[in-house]
């Protein structure tokens, strides 16, 4: 497969030495999805470790009362899996593809032994996980804590109930009083955060309705990104 494409240098393969990552890339085979396939689903064995190549992948979390919430996306470079292979428990998340994906599977035997042939891999995800485990504690903070943070959660969460895989605006069928019910805040502060997001162009609220235009900044803000 080739690698002409930059990896992103914030993702595990891009932070990896040239050898190790011409290894890596030699290893396994290669699949694509199709928007809204599933790559991996929540609570099946950790068998296999996902590299992306291309396209996003939304990992996606069950909720108790039904339908799912997504609480964070994967693209080039990121690993997908890796942590129910390495604590040898099922899969704690789902990872469905939003819009075409192209990725490469690697047996878990496979992984472990590139690992182990190459420590300074090993380093480098080590500093993947923690930084996720980071970006989780912090989004949980946001969420708790910061009107706004609720808000770019809750729009994100409908967007994902919409879940069209269209790369055009998604809306969002909720009045501001809805959303402001839903965060636990008062309607003056949620008009005002959608006012601010308005004027960065994320969005245009509507009648009933809000037109999510750029859902990779709200993301950012809800800690999801």
């Amino acid at each position: 497969m080739s690698d002409i494409e930059p990896w992103p240098q914030t993702s595990f393969v891009g932070r990896l030495p040239a050898l190790d990552r011409s290894d890596l890339v030699k290893l396994g085979g290669f699949e694509a999805y199709n928007g809204g396939v599933y790559i991996l689903h929540q609570g099946e064995p950790g068998n296999h470790v996902f590299v992306v190549h291309s396209g996003e992948v939304r990992i996606m979390v069950s909720k108790l009362g039904g339908g799912q919430h997504r609480v964070a996306s994967c693209t080039r470079g990121d690993l997908l899996g890796e942590v129910a292979h390495l604590d040898r428990r099922p899969r704690s998340a789902s990872a469905v593809a939003y819009r075409r994906v192209l990725v490469q599977r690697l047996a878990g035997e496979v992984f472990d032994r590139y690992l182990d042939s190459h420590p300074r891999a090993y380093r480098v995800l080590a500093r993947s996980l923690t930084e996720r485990l980071r970006a989780a504690e912090n989004r949980f903070v946001t969420a708790s804590a910061d009107v706004e943070g609720r808000v770019a959660v809750a729009l994100c969460d409908y967007v994902n109930a919409v879940d069209s895989h269209s790369p055009e605006p998604e809306r969002v069928w909720c009045t501001q009083g809805d959303l402001a019910m839903r965060v636990g805040a008062s309607a003056v502060s949620v008009h005002r955060i959608l006012r601010k997001f308005a004027g960065l162009g994320y969005l245009e609220t509507e009648h009933r309705s809000i037109l999510v235009k750029n859902l990779a900044a709200i993301e950012k803000i809800a800690g999801i990104r």
